[in-house]
């Protein structure tokens, strides 16, 4: 072709290629025009895996860690496997407030020592606490130097432990489910990626 003016690159699946159109055409001088949407982007299901990873680049702070909590497309449970119940989550956000937590696992291990030994226990606070304490050890991988494709498979992990998938019944399944398979196809694809060109360490 002399002229790219009236060349169309056409793909069968718009994800993750409408994500990387701009990105890889801009880089070699090639203005494009899209005339698909990113989808991806207005998902609820991409707002909860925002969450995972600002709780996890936040340092597993408290605003971050409550929002995680209480996201209906995630399952987290205590020791007996029981779901948290919204009020719990309340009172450890308003606990770790007052406490002045900002973020930290060893903190917040700390500060469910120091209640543990109450005079006055409050075992509600403590289970939601350990819950956030564990989901932040689950994460904490994240937080050191590793290879790509090893950060991606703790990502995956924490992903398919805990994820709450709406009810055959409910009207917004089918969307969540289309939004979740390419979200997980794209990181997974990500993983193979480094995992066969590029998986030197690096911070996540």
């Amino acid at each position: 072709l002399t002229s790219l003016d009236r060349a169309a690159l056409v793909v069968h699946q718009p994800l993750p290629y409408v994500y990387l159109a701009r990105s890889v055409l801009g880089s070699a001088g090639l203005e494009c025009q899209l005339f698909d949407t990113l989808p991806l982007a207005g998902e609820p299901y991409s707002a909860a895996l925002d969450l995972v990873l600002t709780f996890t680049s936040s340092g597993f702070a408290r605003g971050p860690g409550v929002d995680l909590l209480r996201s209906p497309y995630f399952r987290f449970v205590d020791a007996d496997g029981d779901r948290i119940p919204a009020g719990d989550i309340t009172a450890l956000d308003r606990a770790l407030t007052e406490a002045g937590y900002a973020g930290d696992l060893d903190a917040l291990s700390r500060l469910l020592d120091v209640w543990a030994n109450e005079q006055k226990p409050r075992p509600h606070l403590l289970r939601a606490g350990r819950v956030l304490l564990d989901l932040g050890g689950e994460l904490a991988p994240l937080r050191a130097p590793a290879p790509v494709s090893e950060h991606l498979r703790v990502l995956l992990r924490f992903l398919a432990s805990h994820e709450q998938i709406p009810g055959s019944i409910e009207p917004l399944r089918a969307r969540h489910l289309r939004a979740r398979a390419a979200l997980i196809a794209t990181i997974t694809s990500l993983l193979d990626a480094h995992a066969r060109f590029d998986d030197a360490a690096r911070d996540f």
